[in-house]
C-alpha cells in the first residue's frame, strides 16, 4: 500500500513524540534533575505541558544565561607619555639584526611597527644572506608571539600522581639552586651538566670559560637541531683542529653530499643555495652535477641529479669507496690522516 511523503512524516512525528513522552524517560529525568520537570511544566501551562514546550523554555533560559558571557573585556588604554625621539607612531622602522643557527650568525633586516616586528628580510650586505632568507629565519618571527614560550622559571615535580609543573620566581630559584651549586663547586662540578644552544656569542664564550674554571669536571653540551658536530670532528681529524669549512659551490663541477642537507639544514644554507643555483643554468653548457646519498629524503636530495637512498650505517662504507677511487686516480691524501680504505 502506497503512502504519500506527508503521511509518512506525520506518522514518524507521532511515533517520535510518543517515544519522547514515555514514563521511562520522565523517571530518568526526575532521577537526574529532581523537581525540574514539574517547575518547567508549571511555567509552560500546567502538568500537561508537552515536551516541546519544555524544551522551548529550557533553550530560552540557556540563551539568556549565555548572554552574560558575551561582553567585551574591559581594557584601559594608557598613552605612551615618553616616546623615543626617533620614532613616529604608525611609521615602520627597519633595523639590522642577526639570527644564529648552530652557532653561525646570519644578517637580517627586520621591519617593526610601534615596537612590534612584523617582517623579516635578508640583509643584502651580509655574505651569508645576500638579501635572502630561509624558512627557519621566517619562522623565527613567530617565536616572538608564541604564547607557549618560556616566560618564567618552571619547576617540574614528580610524585605519585605523576609529573607537575610549578611556576617559580627567580628568588625561589636562587634559594633552591644556590646551596646545590655550592656543593657541586666544592666537588669541582662532578655530576653537573649544562645544556645550552649552540652560539658564537663572545659573551657566552667568556661565561663558559669562567664556568669551566670554577667547575672543570662539569659537562657543557651544545644542543641544536641543525648541529654540525660530525663536521667538527671530521675537520679536527683532517686538519688537527676543529673548524668550519667554507664551501665555494660556484667553482664545483661535481658535488657529492653524503647524508648532508646543505641546501636546507646547514647554517649557511641560504648562501649555498644561491651559489648552487648559479651553476644550474645550462646557458653555456657547463652545468654542475649533484649526487646525494642519504637515509631520509631531504631538500638537497630532491634537487639532486642522482639520489641514492641508503641506510645510515652504509654512508661510511660509501665514503670509503669514494676515497679509494679518488686515491686510485691520483688524488693526494692529507698528511697525518689515516686512510680508511687501506
Amino acid at each position: 500500500m502506497a503512502h504519500s511523503g506527508r503521511q509518512i512524516e506525520r506518522v514518524a512525528r507521532r511515533r517520535l513524540s510518543d517515544l519522547a513522552e514515555t514514563p521511562e524517560l520522565r523517571r530518568l529525568f526526575e532521577t537526574s534533575f529532581p523537581g525540574l520537570w514539574d517547575r518547567f511544566s508549571a511555567a509552560a501551562g500546567g502538568p500537561g505541558a508537552s515536551r516541546r514546550e519544555f524544551l522551548k523554555l529550557m533553550g530560552a533560559s540557556l540563551a539568556l544565561a549565555g548572554l552574560t558571557g558575551c561582553r567585551w573585556p574591559k581594557e584601559t588604554i594608557v598613552p605612551a607619555t615618553r616616546q623615543p625621539v626617533d620614532r613616529v607612531p604608525g611609521v615602520p622602522v627597519q633595523y639590522a639584526t642577526a639570527i644564529e643557527l648552530a652557532g653561525v650568525a646570519t644578517g637580517l633586516l627586520v621591519t617593526s611597527y610601534d615596537g612590534r616586528p612584523i617582517k623579516i628580510e635578508g640583509n643584502d650586505q651580509h655574505p651569508f644572506s645576500r638579501g635572502k632568507t630561509s624558512a627557519w629565519m621566517q619562522a623565527s618571527l613567530l617565536d616572538l608571539y608564541d604564547p607557549d614560550r618560556s616566560q618564567r622559571v618552571v619547576q617540574r615535580v614528580t610524585g605519585s600522581g605523576g609529573s607537575r609543573r610549578l611556576n617559580r620566581t627567580w628568588e625561589e630559584f636562587d634559594a633552591e639552586v644556590g646551596p646545590r651549586l655550592a656543593e657541586l663547586r666544592a666537588d669541582r662540578g662532578k655530576g653537573l651538566c649544562v645544556l645550552v644552544a649552540a652560539s658564537a656569542s663572545p659573551s657566552l664564550t667568556r661565561l663558559r670559560a669562567q664556568f669551566q674554571q670554577l667547575m672543570p669536571e662539569a659537562g657543557w653540551i651544545n644542543c641544536c637541531s641543525t648541529s654540525q658536530e660530525a663536521e667538527h670532528i671530521a675537520t679536527g681529524l683532517v686538519f688537527g683542529n676543529a673548524c668550519r669549512p667554507q664551501l665555494d659551490l660556484t667553482k664545483a663541477d661535481v658535488i657529492v653530499a653524503l647524508d648532508s642537507d646543505f641546501l636546507m639544514q646547514h647554517p649557511a644554507a641560504v648562501r649555498y643555495a644561491a651559489d648552487f643555483a648559479t651553476r644550474r643554468r645550462a646557458d653555456d653548457g657547463a652545468m654542475s652535477r649533484l649526487y646525494v646519498a642519504e637515509s631520509t629524503l631531504t631538500v638537497t636530495g630532491a634537487a639532486a641529479d642522482r639520489r641514492f637512498p641508503l641506510r645510515r650505517h652504509e654512508i661510511g662504507r660509501l665514503a670509503a669507496c669514494l676515497a679509494k677511487e679518488l686515491l686510485d686516480r691520483g688524488l693526494p691524501w692529507p698528511d697525518g690522516v689515516g686512510c680508511p680504505c687501506v
